[in-house]
């Protein structure tokens, strides 16, 4: 019964504790009644010059999104491109499907192909070596995807290969 009690009041504890870090980390906003906000502040005069400079600085932000590249970075192309390009991620992740589709569909029909070469050559029941043609030729199109991925890395890297929208960098 005494274990019991302590972890509840355990439970209570970290509880309360987690509420009041809540509280400091996200503190509620403070609001004013209706008289106060009119009392406490002063309308704005409102020129043509204030107006333009607001259409102005509206119309920047606005271009500035649409150059932004919808949140694409630089380096996390980069990133995928280095680490996961033969499964064609850093073109999905781009914008870029067919190009990752292709990719992927390298990688995976070259896995296949060298599996199934590879068993087909261990199997052989002839007792004679035979030359796995197809773990060969899987082979052959894994380091294809491979070469494919770096080269779309160091394309990233030197500003070569980017999204239609752009990075944001």
């Amino acid at each position: 019964m005494k274990k019991t009690t302590q972890i509840i009041l355990l439970f209570i504890a970290i509880v309360i504790g987690s509420l009041s870090t809540t509280q400091a980390a996200f503190p509620l906003k403070q609001t004013q009644t209706a008289t106060e906000n009119i009392t406490s502040t002063a309308a704005p005069i409102v020129t043509n010059e204030v107006i333009a400079e607001t259409a102005n600085t509206g119309a920047k932000s606005l271009t500035a999104a649409a150059r932004g590249g919808g949140g694409k970075s630089k380096i996390v192309a980069a990133i995928l491109a280095f680490f996961l390009g033969f499964l064609g991620v850093h073109s999905f992740y781009m914008g870029n499907t067919k190009k990752g589709l292709l990719q992927l569909a390298l990688t995976i029909v070259g896995i296949v192909l060298y599996f199934v070469g590879l068993a087909s050559a261990i199997s052989s029941t002839t007792g004679t070596f035979t030359l796995p043609i197809l773990a060969i030729i899987g082979v052959i199109m894994l380091l294809v995807s491979r070469l494919w991925a770096f080269i779309d890395f160091v394309r990233i890297l030197t500003g070569g290969l980017e999204p239609e929208s752009g990075f944001d960098d």
